[in-house]
């Protein structure tokens, strides 16, 4: 396990004690717990982000966010992202395409 040293405004630091009372944590456990958070939500952002801009799949955003699938597709529909990039002449010559198996 590696080592980082930051430094952090007051501000955090008081957050972080608070943290630290009502987690019953040690300051290192805190920052690690609150660490984590953070990126778990930053990973979670930047997969929908990607996803909105047509960047990856949803599957690949599940991926990217170190989600499932389902729980990525449950969040886009609670955040009603529309992340299905396809015209209407591209839907018809899938259909089309279907239809001629």
């Amino acid at each position: 396990m590696g080592t980082i040293a930051t430094r952090v405004a007051e501000e955090v630091e008081e957050y972080i004690a608070q943290v630290m009372e009502a987690e019953g944590l040690d300051k290192s456990s805190t920052i690690r717990k609150l660490l984590l958070k953070g990126i778990e939500q930053w990973r979670l952002e930047r997969a929908i982000e990607d996803l909105k801009s047509g960047k990856v799949t949803i599957s690949k955003a599940a991926e990217m966010a170190g989600i499932t699938i389902y729980e990525m597709v449950e969040i886009v529909r609670e955040k009603k992202i529309d992340y299905i990039h396809i015209t209407k002449a591209e839907l018809e010559e899938e259909l089309a395409l279907l239809e001629g198996d």
